[in-house]
């Protein structure tokens, strides 16, 4: 989440490109899945998603995040919405809450 990286001098942006890309893969499919709706299940499955992805942190001024993003979501795609799927499925079928 945006919100959750370290903004440095410069404006740039410290942040795990896989968690940017699984929060949108769980806008898109978490209720495609019908994964609930909940904080807590989201979370669960967002958590178990990432950690069955291997962390791509970067450091980039602002203005060039969009550009970077796009290179990094088209090469880790099929990995995101893999381990997306598996996680709204887990969660799914064992919720945590």
């Amino acid at each position: 989440d945006q919100e959750d990286s370290l903004i440095l001098p410069g404006n740039a942006l410290y942040l795990n490109v896989l968690e940017l890309l699984v929060d949108e893969a769980m806008e898109r499919y978490g209720k495609a899945t019908g994964l609930c709706p909940c904080a807590r299940c989201r979370a669960d499955a967002k958590a178990l998603a990432l950690s069955r992805l291997p962390a791509k942190y970067v450091v980039l001024p602002a203005p060039a995040m969009p550009p970077m993003i796009s290179l990094y979501r088209e090469e880790f795609s099929s990995d995101v919405l893999a381990q997306v799927l598996f996680a709204c499925s887990s969660v799914k079928e064992h919720p945590q809450g």
